[in-house]
């Protein structure tokens, strides 16, 4: 029995590629209207890193490491903002190490390493680290001072960087000295860096000849340099500005003569190494005046003088 073969249903697809080119005009025009796609388009931005375009992804351009790269464990880097067609500041991922320790090295400098001298003289030192910033030579031996400081107080090694400031601050206060200060301003930074490397002299070990010589270049500073030593911001460092200091500070001031005596024998360690006649004179001189601090404290104005006699000593030396 031979079926008969039905027809195909008029909304088939064989009827849309049998018929007229007028039919096919008609089934467009029937479609309904194709609506707008809602996927938003991109900008391609040709910032993305290095990684990123040599596997031909989308990098989001996160800064220090994108995403792709910390999913993979890529090394991620970025075009250098002059070869790249937008301007772009680069960021640092980290601050370098040093400088992380050239800031503890400032701090310590001014919190407890500045300088003893002028007495109460913590005004001035913090003047004078507002100066180093203007300074090289001065902030040199800042940092050098304050790594030193804690080399010798605060159980840690950092002789390696206080050396490595020392020389950088020498070497520019050596030049400096070539072409002497014209402004009140420059004789002072150049007198607080040597002044800093002379503290930083009495930190190191084996390292007397160096303070010997720091001692001579302040004085140096202090007496030719500096045009008028009152105006100085160092003016305490005057015969006169110590006095006034000791006689604010030994008012009513308690005797420790354990510390006293602690002083004597340290004074007195020094007698096998003098042999001049001068140098025995200025010992038994400061040995006097030692004693003299049992009695009274207004005794201490005497090293003022034995100061002055040393450094005298120590230019014609």
């Amino acid at each position: 029995m031979v079926q008969k073969a039905t027809t195909p249903p008029e909304s088939s697809s064989s009827e849309c590629h049998g018929s007229s080119p007028e039919t096919k005009i008609a089934v467009k025009a029937a479609a309904p209207p194709r609506q707008p796609s809602s996927r938003r388009g991109h900008f391609k931005s040709r910032l993305g890193c290095f990684s990123c375009k040599r596997r031909r992804v989308k990098c989001n351009e996160l800064r220090p490491e994108c995403s792709p790269c910390r999913r993979l464990g890529l090394i991620c880097e970025y075009p250098t903002p002059e070869s790249s067609s937008t301007p772009r500041t680069a960021v640092r991922p980290n601050p370098s190490a040093l400088n992380l320790e050239d800031l503890r090295f400032y701090h310590q400098f001014l919190t407890a390493g500045f300088p003893t001298l002028p007495l109460r003289g913590g005004e001035v030192w913090a003047e004078c680290a507002a100066m180093s910033y203007s300074s090289e030579c001065l902030a040199h031996a800042i940092l050098g001072l304050g790594a030193s400081h804690l080399s010798r107080n605060c159980n840690v090694n950092y002789e390696a960087q206080a050396l490595q400031h020392r020389v950088a601050a020498i070497k520019l206060v050596n030049e400096q000295l070539d072409k002497p200060p014209q402004k009140p301003i420059d004789a002072d930074i150049l007198f607080a860096t040597i002044i800093c490397l002379l503290a930083q002299s009495s930190l190191m070990s084996d390292n007397m000849v160096d303070y010997l010589t720091m001692t001579r270049g302040g004085n140096l500073v202090a007496t030719t340099i500096i045009p008028d030593f009152n105006a100085s911001i160092f003016k305490k460092f005057s015969p006169e500005g110590h006095i006034i200091s000791l006689s604010d500070m030994v008012e009513e001031q308690p005797k420790d003569l354990a510390l006293i005596e602690a002083f004597r024998a340290s004074v007195l360690g020094m007698e096998p190494i003098c042999q001049t006649k001068n140098e025995i004179k200025y010992l038994e001189a400061l040995i006097d005046c030692i004693d003299a601090l049992k009695i009274s404290s207004h005794s201490g104005k005497e090293f003022l003088h034995l100061n002055r006699v040393s450094l005298g000593m120590l230019m014609h030396a």
